[in-house]
C-alpha cells in the first residue's frame, strides 16, 4: 500500500508539474507550441467531458470550468491507475 501511494503521488506531481511547464510555455510562445498544449487538453477529455455532462454549466462557465475541474480530475485519476497498474505488473510472486 505505501508504494502505491508513493507512486500515485510521484504520478501526480509528474503530471501537474508537466501541466505547469506547458501551459506556462504555450502562453509565452502561444503560436509554436498550441499543437502541443492541444495534446495535452485532448489526453484529459474523458476527465473533461464527465464533468461537463455532470456540471450542467451555462453561458461562458460551459467553456472554462469543465477544463478546469476535468484536467485535475483526470491527473489525479491517471495518477491512481498509472500507479495501480505498476503494482500490478510488478507485484512480488
Amino acid at each position: 500500500m505505501r508504494r502505491f501511494l508513493q507512486l500515485a503521488g510521484l504520478l501526480i506531481a509528474v503530471q501537474a508539474l508537466l501541466w505547469i511547464i506547458v501551459g506556462g510555455l504555450s502562453i509565452w510562445f502561444s503560436p509554436l507550441l498550441d499543437p502541443i498544449f492541444g495534446v495535452f487538453v485532448f489526453a484529459y477529455f474523458p476527465a473533461i467531458k464527465v464533468v461537463a455532462r455532470a456540471g450542467s454549466y451555462v453561458g461562458g462557465s460551459n467553456i472554462i470550468y469543465p477544463i478546469f475541474l476535468g484536467v485535475p480530475l483526470g491527473i489525479l485519476i491517471y495518477g491512481i491507475v498509472g500507479a495501480a497498474a505498476v503494482c500490478l505488473i510488478k507485484r512480488p510472486n
